[in-house]
């Protein structure tokens, strides 16, 4: 995926391909996935998928990446849409989600 992330040492992790599952000792469960949108705009990125009953913020953490955060309160689910800038390239997708 060409990322890092830090994550609780207790969690395990799989990978698959562009799919990274984080699962708690608990059970809890965090999915990342690299969606390949090259054909989107960051922004276009950002504004798709949005459902009428969530309730979501944006924003650019101070590392820069730009986000959406989305929370269900019919579904109870989290999840995020992430645009990372390469130093060359272009941007990578992804989406966290619980």
């Amino acid at each position: 995926m060409g990322i890092s992330i830090a994550y609780p040492t207790n969690w395990s992790v799989t990978e698959n391909n562009c799919e990274v599952t984080f699962t708690s000792p608990s059970g809890d469960v965090i999915h990342l996935d690299q969606i390949q949108a090259s054909d989107l705009s960051p922004q276009e990125f950002l504004d798709q998928n949005q459902l009428p009953n969530t309730r979501c913020s944006s924003g650019r953490n101070p590392q820069g990446i730009r986000y959406r955060s989305c929370f269900d309160p019919i579904a109870f689910s989290r999840s995020a849409y992430l645009v990372i800038n390469q130093p060359q390239g272009s941007p990578k997708y992804f989406t966290l989600s619980t």
